[in-house]
């Protein structure tokens, strides 16, 4: 049986689920690995919000330095609910604040609730990722916290460190992960460049 950890337990402590005038939560694309969230991706479940409401709240903290003016919150997790709500035009959504987290563990809450989602592409799965590999934890380290294998994060480590193009098409699933592995191999970026095309054009 799990125990649960201290800072956990802290952090139940300080839930308070609010509701939170919608106009007043910025959502930044840069942090959410999902990138820029358009209103036509969450139609589905904007129509399904407006019959059910929110089974589960959005996660916010108080606005911080980089906050554009205007904004009370910024959006650590559920940013596709959150564009939902704008689309359907709402005033409030529930939300879930929490107090003194900072950048680091904001982005730890905000992989763990996308991951576990499991409708991410790999590209999107990397950049859940990225803030543990530019801090220096190791694959271990990130699999003990992500609760998923070395292999997985060693494959999303050397996404990151491949060319745009070359990430673009593995968002669109042209590669294999034995095929990214195979490709971060190739030390050479020409020839690196030459095989991902004719891998691609195999597909």
């Amino acid at each position: 049986m799990a125990i649960m950890e201290d800072k956990a337990t802290q952090a139940d402590q300080e839930v308070d689920i609010k509701l939170i005038e919608v106009s007043k939560i910025y959502s930044d694309p840069s942090f959410n690995c999902r990138g820029f969230i358009t209103p036509l991706n969450v139609i589905d479940l904007a129509r399904d919000i407006t019959k059910r409401g929110l089974i589960e709240p959005v996660i916010i903290r108080p606005r911080i330095v980089t906050t554009p003016e205007g904004f009370d919150y910024v959006l650590i997790a559920g940013h596709r609910r959150h564009m939902a709500y704008v689309v359907n035009e709402a005033k409030h959504i529930p939300a879930i604040v929490r107090e003194n987290v900072d950048d680091f563990e904001a982005r730890c809450i905000n992989a763990i609730e996308n991951l576990k989602r499991e409708d991410l592409n790999m590209l999107q799965e990397a950049r859940t990722v990225e803030h543990f590999k530019n801090a220096g934890w190791s694959r271990d380290d990130v699999a003990k916290e992500l609760g998923v294998s070395s292999g997985w994060v060693q494959v999303r480590f050397m996404i990151l460190n491949m060319p745009e193009e070359i990430q673009q098409a593995i968002a669109a699933g042209f590669y294999t992960q034995t095929q990214i592995r195979d490709l971060n191999g190739i030390k050479e970026p020409k020839k690196q460049m030459e095989i991902a095309k004719v891998l691609k054009a195999a597909k």
